[in-house]
């Protein structure tokens, strides 16, 4: 892209800290970011256009109250979101923009702004806006009243965070991601040091829903396991302990008395989940029914090429084992090197194979 235009490039996301952190910090500056942004009602009734681009990529809209329309800089994910409302495939509006086709991408906008109005697609929403930049284009029926920043203070409010303690988070204004670990009551399993806790997502513009999963820690490698699901074929529980989306009802009491009272299902899962990996640490794998798992990534979304493969299978043979617990650490140990988003995802395939792979 010109270096000129007014789309935000995406910063690559990586968790950051692999020991304590502070909490109270992270709180505050989860509450600052919540502070910076500034609602607008789109005003759908306008007689021109109440959102579009101009030659220059800066969002333009017009919100209700205001005589003029606005112009800010846009993030590549609110204007994935701004494509939705004009019935643009967004892939393709970021592509132009992308390859610098910006008078195609206004043509596609100005199109279909005038095919809406003409058959009165009158489309409501609201733009989000934090120090000039547009972060995100929400719908009427985004929920915005249980922002990153009360999740982390109930947390912190209803959780005994002298246990579980957070070690490692990823923040910004568009996505929250935050692990806490009992590192004082660590096991030993099979010679191996190893804990559990749980991650917690959410986001301030839509980006996650709040979702808490069950998580394994292994010390030596700060390898970690995310599980997921409600139930597995033997009716264990699994690792979602709770999930809710942003879009639709708003969090109320009865949801965030369910969001407090999910924390107590570790317990019942701590046992559960040590004695799956006591289990694979015996399950012996040849190099071929690795690859086979291996060979799955696409489906558990994620995409290990051959060189990456090859790594998986070197780390099972030469340093945790031909077993299924050596292939899950191998899985571990690569996703440390991938962004925020990829890595869970290879943690969370990992989490798969430690519960249904036999």
């Amino acid at each position: 892209m010109d270096n000129n235009m007014a789309i935000v490039a995406e910063e690559r996301e990586y968790l950051l800290g692999t020991e304590k952190i502070k909490f109270d910090s992270i709180i505050d500056e989860a509450a600052r970011m919540h502070d910076s942004f500034t609602n607008y009602t789109l005003d759908w009734t306008a007689d021109k256009p109440s959102m579009y681009m101009d030659k220059d990529a800066n969002l333009c809209f017009r919100s209700y109250g205001r005589k003029n329309a606005k112009k800010v800089d846009v993030t590549k994910y609110a204007l994935g979101q701004a494509a939705s409302y004009w019935k643009i495939p967004s892939s393709y509006l970021i592509s132009l923009y992308d390859k610098g086709l910006n008078s195609l991408a206004i043509e596609n906008i100005d199109t279909l702004n005038a095919h809406n109005k003409a058959n009165d697609r009158n489309m409501h929403g609201r733009v989000m806006v934090s120090d000039g930049v547009a972060e995100a284009v929400v719908s009427e029926r985004f929920a915005q009243n249980f922002p990153v920043c009360d999740v982390l203070d109930t947390i912190r409010t209803n959780i005994d965070t002298s246990r579980y303690i957070p070690n490692q988070v990823f923040l910004s204004k568009s996505k929250m991601h935050i692990r806490f670990v009992d590192f004082d009551h660590k096991v030993k399993v099979g010679g191996e040091d190893m804990s559990v806790g749980f991650t917690c997502d959410s986001s301030d513009v839509g980006k996650s829903a709040l979702k808490v999963n069950f998580f394994l820690y292994k010390f030596a490698c700060r390898n970690g396991i995310v599980m997921v699901g409600k139930s597995n074929a033997g009716g264990r529980m699994a690792g979602t302990l709770y999930r809710q989306k942003h879009l639709g009802e708003a969090f109320d009491s009865d949801s965030i008395d369910r969001f407090i009272r999910c924390f107590d299902d570790i317990e019942i899962l701590r046992q559960d989940g040590l004695d799956m990996i006591a289990q694979a640490q015996g399950r012996m794998m040849s190099e071929a029914e690795m690859t086979r798992i291996i060979d799955t990534c696409k489906k558990n979304y994620c995409s290990v090429d051959d060189t990456e493969k090859a790594k998986i299978l070197e780390l099972a043979a030469d340093r945790y084992g031909r077993t299924k617990w050596g292939l899950i650490n191998g899985i571990t140990e690569v996703a440390q090197n991938h962004t925020l988003d990829d890595r869970i995802a290879y943690e969370t395939w990992a989490g798969n194979i430690l519960q249904f792979v036999a």
